[in-house]
């Protein structure tokens, strides 16, 4: 389980992060990094659920991306955000009684491609 330092060390990779509406509107295309002066440059340090990994603080607005790009990468390698994922899709568009039989053949072959 992920723990309450998790939530902090996230909070300070995300202090100052902002984007423009146009960027909202266009994933993919952020044109522009805004409050870039408020965040956090120091290293952002994650617990065992998060395989103890370490995200190195960066000093520009491209380093602020990579640390972004490295964090949701980091939210998906432990296996049970994936199938937690996937189990409440299952649920919310298929039944949300899921079976021993749906957990193996359906939500943990699912959460792989996830």
């Amino acid at each position: 389980m992920f723990t309450e330092d998790d939530v902090r060390e996230a909070a300070r990779l995300l202090v100052g992060f902002g984007v423009d509406s146009h960027s909202l509107n266009n994933p993919g295309e952020v044109k522009h990094i805004s409050g870039f002066g408020n965040h956090d440059t120091g290293d952002k340090q994650f617990s065992s659920f998060y395989g103890n990994k370490k995200i190195e603080g960066r000093d520009t607005k491209e380093g602020m991306l990579e640390e972004l790009r490295e964090f949701v990468e980091m939210l998906f390698y432990p296996d049970q955000s994936k199938l937690y994922i996937v189990r409440r899709l299952y649920q919310f568009f298929v039944n949300p009684e899921i079976s021993d039989e749906i957990e193996q053949k359906i939500i943990t072959p699912l959460s792989e491609v996830f």
